[in-house]
């Protein structure tokens, strides 16, 4: 008897293929979903492959500029804060962040993220857009 099973990985679609005969094994475990049988007829349990999140980053980030472009600033907000949780390092995203930070009068959050915009900035080499970072955190600390 062939057994497939098919899963989705982020660099593309997976299919395993065995040829085995039914296994008490495979029979005792047929609710699992997600899983592998070897040529030994081992089953395999991947439920912890299957359940990973695939995030779309170009969804959130598109969802983030609708809402922008729609005054929904908390919103947008959010997703940043969605972006940031799979791009740590993104100094654009902190940027951003905290512009809408300052937009809605959180200047404390505002200036956390330009800081950390600025520090990556800094990292990566963009020292123009470091200046520009740091100089929002001067405008910011000026108007209090």
């Amino acid at each position: 008897m062939w057994y497939v099973f098919c899963t989705l990985i982020t660099s593309g679609l997976a299919v395993f293929a065995w040829n085995i005969s039914a296994s008490s094994s495979f029979a005792q475990n047929v609710d699992l979903i997600c899983f592998m049988i070897t040529s030994s007829g081992e089953l395999v349990d991947l439920t912890h492959i299957c359940e990973t999140e695939y995030v779309d980053l170009s969804t959130i980030r598109l969802q983030a500029s609708e809402r922008l472009n729609n005054g929904d600033f908390q919103g947008a907000i959010n997703d940043y804060t969605q972006l940031l949780r799979y791009q740590p390092n993104n100094a654009e995203a902190y940027f951003t962040r905290g512009l809408l930070y300052w937009r809605v009068g959180n200047t404390r959050n505002a200036v956390v993220d330009f800081q950390a915009s600025a520090q990556l900035f800094s990292q990566q080499g963009e020292e123009e857009r470091y200046l520009i970072a740091m100089e929002q955190i001067e405008q910011i600390q000026s108007q209090e």
